[in-house]
């Protein structure tokens, strides 16, 4: 019981990894394999691991797709979306030296934002369309990384009902 409990602490922490935009679902499914590997998957299947690796692609997949695509279909060139990536990466590392957690997920957002209005207006776009585009961008990122964190809380709600209890 005890180690089930510790397990669970440790998921749930790798699902705040997720929540700073770090690898924490591909670590809750690392966790899940070598827990279940190490009790001969007694209450961990391998159906339960097939899952949970099914929700891992899913999540990186939701993540890639709709902050890429979601921005693509504003007719924006792949230079300006390379660009609202680099803002993401930037605005969520500066965003979690503020405010851990939180600040990561709106760092990436904000981020997304500034980028994607200075590349645009520095494209000639007028600041209408700058603005529409990079509301759009800041958008995209909040519902990426909702989704994946979503998908991690379903992966971590997985694990823990598979332990020993």
């Amino acid at each position: 019981m005890l180690v089930s409990i510790l397990l669970s602490v440790l998921a749930l922490g790798f699902l705040m990894f997720t929540i700073v935009g770090l690898a924490g679902n591909g670590l809750i499914l690392v966790l899940a394999i070598v827990y279940a590997i190490s009790t001969d998957f007694s209450t961990l299947t391998g159906n339960t691991l097939l899952w949970l690796f099914i929700m891992f692609i899913l999540g990186e997949i939701w993540e890639f797709g709709v902050s890429f695509l979601g921005i693509k279909k504003e007719q924006v060139s792949t230079f300006t979306v390379f660009f609202i990536a680099c803002g993401t990466i930037i605005g969520s590392l500066v965003g979690t030296l503020f405010m851990p957690l939180v600040g990561s997920l709106l760092g990436a957002s904000i981020g997304a934002f500034c980028f994607a209005f200075i590349i645009e207006r520095l494209r000639g776009e007028t600041r209408y369309r700058s603005w529409y585009i990079a509301c759009v961008a800041a958008s995209m990122q909040l519902l990426a990384a909702f989704g994946k964190i979503i998908v991690g809380c379903i992966m971590l709600i997985m694990f823990i009902v598979n332990l020993a209890w």
